[in-house]
C-alpha cells in the first residue's frame, strides 16, 4: 500500500508539527506527517498543568532507559520522551527559555552559516505570542506563552540572590542569561491550559485539505531510489498490522528526536558501517558519527524543611497525593489560580561558577582548564570538534557573567530517585523548598545505537543503546560540584535562610545541616552518587562541516544523501544552556525557510 506527498515528516512532535504547519500554508505542497503515538489533543492529561506528570510512563511515554552509566556509580537513568501527537511538548514541565546567543553563535562557528543569533532569533520570535498582562501581549506566533503570578518565593528568591551580588532582572526569552529571574512558561494566560505544537501549531493547519497527520504508525525505514540509491524516496511505516510506504516527491524529513532520527538513520543504512554490516543492514552512507556526540544535562536536587507560614504555601500535600490537597488545587484551577495553573519550576536563576568574579577563583578555574589529563573524548569524536567543543566551555567557565548552571526552584519536596524518577515527600506535615541545579554545558559526550536491524517496537522489540555517558568528564563533576556547594551559600542568606528551619530536615540522601557540605570532596561525592540527567538531549544528527564530525549540513541535509533532512533536537551541535524547547520550536521556523527557499518557493 502506497501514498504520494511532496514532503513526509517522520514524527509529529515539537518540531515535526510545528514544521508541518508552516510547509503546509503552502497550498502546492501535500505534507504528511508519520507520529508513532496517539492523538491525544482532547485527553486533559496533556491540557491540565497539574495532570501532566501522570502522562509519564504511560503509553504516551517511549519509557527509554539509559544503560548502566559508569560516571553515575552503574546506575540505570530513565529516559522519558514523548510518544504521542505534540512529543515531548505534550508533556514537558512547561518552562521557556530562549538559548543564549553566545550558545546560537556558537553553532554558527561551527560552519553553519545563517545560524547566528540575529537569524535564529527571527526565527524563535515566530513561534510564540507572549502575554504578560491582558493589556500587555508581544508577537502573534501560535504558541500561546505567558507569566505565572509573582509569590513571595519569588520575592525572597530574589532577594537572596541579590544580597549575594546578582542581578535580578533577566529576561528569559531575550538571549541575554546572568542572575535570578521568573521563567515564562508555555501556558495559556487566558485559559490556564498547555499550551504546544499539538494545539497551537497544529489546530491552525488540521482544517487544510494539503495535510495529512497519522498516528499510532511507526516508520521502520527511510527508501532510497533503485537506480540512485542515495535519493530518499519515501519511508516504509507499520499502521495496524500493515506494512505500508509514503512516497515523497520532494523531501524526507526525519523529526523523531535526539533518541529516535539517528536510529532511523541506521535502519536505513546511513550509520557506521561497521556497526550496520554486523546487523546485516545494507550500507548507503558510512558515516560514524550518527549516534554519536549525545549530549545531556547532568542535574542534582536538594530539599530543605521551611518554616510553615501564610503566603509561604508550599505543593507538599499534593506531593504526597493527599486527597484534600488535590481538592484544593482542583478548586483553585477552576478559579484560575494556584499551583495547578503552572509548572512550579519558574522561580530560577542561572549563575556563572561560584568564585569566578574573584582573581584566585578566575585562577582555579584556569588552572582546572589546563589540565589535558580532563579531556575525556568519545573515541569517535573528531579532534577539531573537541577542541572547538572545549574551548566554548571554557570561555563560559572563566566568565563572570557567562552562566555555567541553572537553578530551579521548587515550593515542596522534589528530587530525584537512583533511577532519575521524582521523589515525592517522606510521610509527615514538614514542608520544603527544594532547588535543582543542571549543568549547562556539558562536555561528557556519549551515542545512541541500534541494536538490532528489526525496528522497535517489533515482535521482539530490541531497545536502543542510550549511552550519555553523563559526568565521563571529570570537569562536569568539578563544575557541578562548585554548585551544589554553592547552594548552601545561597540558603544561608537572607531572606531565603529566614525560612529554613536550623537543623530541620533535608532530603534522606541529602548531608545533614549545617554545614551542608563541608567541601568539595563531599559535594563531589553527592553529585557521584545522586546526579541523573534532564531530558534535554541533543546532537545525535550534529549539523556542523563533515570533517567536524557532522551528520547534516547547514540546510539540515543528511550528507551523502538526497531529499533527506533532519529538523529537531538531535542537529544541535552543542547542547543549549536551558531548556530546550523553546530552541527546538524556533529551529522548524528556520526549518521551513530553509526548506520552502530550497523547493523554490515563496515565504507564506
Amino acid at each position: 500500500m502506497s501514498e504520494v506527498f511532496d514532503v513526509v515528516i517522520v514524527g509529529g512532535g515539537t518540531a515535526g508539527l510545528a514544521l508541518a504547519t508552516r510547509l503546509s500554508e503552502d497550498p502546492s505542497l501535500q505534507i504528511l506527517v508519520l507520529e508513532a503515538g496517539e492523538d491525544l489533543t482532547e485527553d486533559p492529561r496533556v491540557s491540565t498543568p497539574f495532570l501532566g506528570s501522570s502522562l509519564i510512563r504511560s503509553s504516551a511515554d517511549w519509557q527509554f532507559r539509559t544503560v548502566p552509566q559508569i560516571g553515575l556509580g552503574n546506575r540505570e537513568i530513565t529516559v522519558p520522551r514523548g510518544r504521542l501527537l505534540g512529543g515531548c511538548s505534550a508533556l514537558n514541565n512547561f518552562l521557556f527559555a530562549a538559548p543564549s546567543k553566545y550558545n546560537v553563535n556558537a553553532w554558527a562557528d561551527l560552519g553553519n552559516p545563517g545560524w547566528d543569533w540575529s537569524s535564529f532569533s527571527d526565527s524563535l520570535r515566530r513561534t510564540y505570542t507572549l502575554t504578560k498582562t491582558s493589556e500587555e501581549i508581544q508577537g502573534n506566533g501560535p504558541l500561546e506563552v505567558s507569566f505565572p503570578e509573582d509569590t513571595e518565593w519569588l520575592r525572597v528568591w530574589k532577594a537572596t540572590l541579590a544580597n549575594l551580588g546578582y542581578p535580578t532582572s533577566l529576561d528569559s526569552l531575550s538571549g541575554e542569561f546572568y542572575g535570578a529571574y521568573l521563567s515564562a512558561i508555555s501556558i495559556d494566560h487566558a485559559t490556564k491550559q498547555r499550551s504546544y505544537s499539538g494545539n497551537a501549531y497544529l489546530q491552525r493547519a488540521r482544517p487544510r485539505p494539503n495535510l495529512a497527520v497519522y498516528t499510532e504508525t511507526h516508520v521502520e525505514k527511510v527508501l532510497f531510489d533503485g537506480s540512485k540509491p542515495t535519493k530518499a524516496t519515501g519511508v516504509q511505516y507499520s499502521q495496524g498490522g500493515l506494512i505500508k510506504i509514503a512516497t515523497a516527491r520532494k523531501e524526507v524529513v526525519l523529526s523523531a528526536g535526539a533518541i529516535n532520527s539517528p536510529q532511523i538513520l541506521e535502519l536505513s543504512g546511513i550509520g557506521d558501517a561497521e556497526l550496520l554490516k554486523s546487523l546485516g543492514i545494507n550500507v548507503i552512507v558510512d558515516n560514524k558519527h550518527v549516534g554519536e556526540n549525545l549530549q545531556n544535562h547532568p542535574t542534582v536536587g536538594m530539599c530543605f524543611e521551611v518554616v510553615d507560614q501564610k503566603g509561604f504555601e508550599t505543593m507538599d500535600g499534593i506531593l504526597r497525593g493527599e486527597a484534600p490537597a488535590f481538592a484544593a488545587v482542583q478548586a483553585d484551577y477552576e478559579k484560575q489560580i494556584g499551583f495547578g495553573t503552572k509548572g512550579n519550576l519558574e522561580v530560577a536563576a542561572q549563575l556563572p561558577v561560584p568564585g569566578i568574579e574573584t582573581p584566585e577563583g578566575k585562577q582555579e578555574i584556569e588552572k582546572l582548564l589546563s589540565n589535558k589529563g580532563l579531556r575525556n573524548d568519545s573515541e569517535k569524536t573528531t579532534e577539531a570538534f573537541a577542541k572547538a567543543h572545549e574551548n566554548f566551555v571554557s570561555s563560559v567557565l572563566i566568565s563572570p557573567t557567562k552562566p555555567s548552571a541553572t537553578y530551579l526552584t521548587i515550593p515542596g519536596f522534589a528530587t530525584y530517585a537512583a533511577d532519575g524518577t521524582i521523589a515525592g515527600p517522606p510521610p509527615g506535615n514538614e514542608k520544603y523548598y527544594s532547588a535543582i541545579i543542571t549543568l549547562a554545558y556539558p562536555l561528557s559526550r556519549g551515542s545512541v545505537h541500534i541494536t538490532s536491524a528489526s525496528p522497535s517496537p517489533s515482535p521482539s522489540p530490541s531497545p536502543p543503546s542510550i549511552d550519555p555517558k553523563s559526568l565521563s568528564h571529570p570537569l562536569d563533576v568539578e563544575i557541578l560540584a562548585r554548585h551544589v556547594h554553592f547552594l548552601q551559600a545561597i540558603t544561608a542568606t537572607a531572606p531565603l535562610a529566614n525560612h529554613i528551619v536550623p537543623g530541620g530536615k533535608r532530603n534522606p540522601s541529602a548531608p545533614p545541616s549545617p554545614p551542608s557540605f563541608p567541601d568539595l570532596d563531599a559535594a563531589r561525592r553527592y553529585v557521584r552518587e545522586w546526579a541523573t540527567g534532564s531530558h534535554h538531549f541533543s546532537g545525535t544528527c550534529s549539523m556542523m562541516a563533515r570533517e567536524l564530525g557532522g551528520v547534516v549540513d547547514h540546510r539540515l541535509r543528511v550528507y551523502g544523501c538526497e531529499n533527506l533532512r533532519v529538523c529537531d533536537a538531535s542537529i544541535f551541535p552543542i547542547s543549549v544552556g536551558a531548556s530546550s524547547v523553546a530552541s527546538v520550536y524556533a529551529l522548524a521556523e528556520h526549518a521551513a525557510e530553509i526548506i520552502r527557499s530550497d523547493l523554490g518557493l515563496a515565504r507564506a
